[in-house]
């Protein structure tokens, strides 16, 4: 299971926040502060840690030692004040596949985008720069909102919801989002305005979590109402074609 599934749920207040345990199987912490920690990121290299908090702020936390990985972390940096603070609680953060990029959103469906510049860190970009991010090839995608993900959305702008929770795929042709009736669908991607999806009902309530597997064998999706994990079967459609292979009963999810 991705390690962001497993620390997103993670709500600490004041308390230190296990995150991964080493060689010896000792537990590995950081802390941040008395705030609720409400998403954690590995940078691609496993060099940088990111640490979304209650409002807006994000700790960035560096490995103590480049020899020993990412052993211990020291917090080296909070984002915040000029450098561009959220208006909310820090939903998900993604690198790019450098780790030298960043897109991170919040609760109040705001967008960020930010690049490691010199010896100043991480910066905002300004949205007159975002066109020029289309081509960037994301690490992982877990965000459910941007260019690639408009078709998610309900089209009525008289329907009131809450930032679908998605995941990408590590084949990048699909992405499965959950949303606040507990609803498991399946995208292609990217997933632009009137896209049609394979819709599964499975959690009783909103769903928070969605989470392929390292092979992209089974979606893993957390339920915030039921208090429920449920494992999908997945098998994409789409890759079956590019192999050759066929079988009219297959269905993505079961």
């Amino acid at each position: 299971v991705d390690a962001a599934m497993r620390y997103e749920e993670a709500m600490t207040r004041g308390a230190q926040t296990k995150l991964r345990k080493d060689a010896a199987g000792n537990p590995i912490k950081a802390t941040c502060g008395n705030k609720a920690v409400t998403v954690l990121k590995f940078s691609p290299d496993g060099k940088t840690l990111l640490v979304g908090v209650e409002e807006g702020r994000i700790h960035v936390l560096q490995a103590v030692d480049d020899h020993t990985g990412h052993d211990s972390y020291h917090c080296v940096k909070v984002l915040t004040g000029a450098h561009g603070p959220h208006a909310a609680d820090v939903s998900t953060i993604d690198f790019n596949s450098s780790g030298l990029k960043m897109q991170t959103t919040d609760s109040h469906k705001g967008l960020a985008f930010w690049e490691m510049v010199g010896a100043d860190g991480w910066t905002r970009i300004p949205q007159s720069d975002f066109s020029a991010l289309g081509d960037t090839i994301w690490d992982d995608v877990t965000g459910g909102l941007g260019w690639a993900m408009q078709g998610i959305h309900p089209e009525s702008p008289h329907v009131e919801y809450g930032v679908p929770k998605v995941n990408l795929a590590h084949h990048r042709s699909e992405v499965v989002a959950v949303d606040d009736f507990g609803k498991v669908s399946l995208y292609r991607y990217p997933c632009l305005p009137g896209a049609n999806a394979v819709s599964y009902t499975g959690h009783a309530g909103k769903a928070s979590h969605a989470r392929f597997t390292f092979d992209d064998s089974r979606v893993l999706t957390a339920g915030a109402a039921d208090r429920c994990i449920m494992q999908w079967k997945y098998k994409s459609v789409h890759l079956d074609k590019m192999r050759e292979v066929s079988d009219p009963e297959v269905k993505a999810l079961s």
